[in-house]
């Protein structure tokens, strides 16, 4: 089972980052999570703690906070979650 077992709705995978930075900087993020509300903003952070994920938010909170995910192990990974 993966980390976003249930969160199908609002997950994507390999999603370019260059689409949501101010320079349309960035590779694909292995995931990319548009939680709807703050409590799936809980989960998806939770369950990043658990699994030993770490996340970054992207810009500055205008209509949206969007939040990568970096996996913090060897041959690190890059994950995403947005906040609309």
């Amino acid at each position: 089972m993966h980390w976003y077992a249930g969160l199908e709705a609002i997950c994507r995978t390999d999603v370019p980052l260059h689409h949501y930075t101010w320079y349309h900087l960035g590779g694909p993020a292995r995931w990319f999570v548009g939680p709807r509300d703050a409590a799936d903003l809980g989960i998806i952070l939770e369950r990043c703690r658990t699994h030993g994920i770490s996340w970054r938010i992207l810009g500055r909170g205008w209509a949206r906070v969007d939040v990568a995910v970096k996996a913090s192990t060897r041959g690190a990974r890059r994950e995403s979650a947005r906040v609309n």
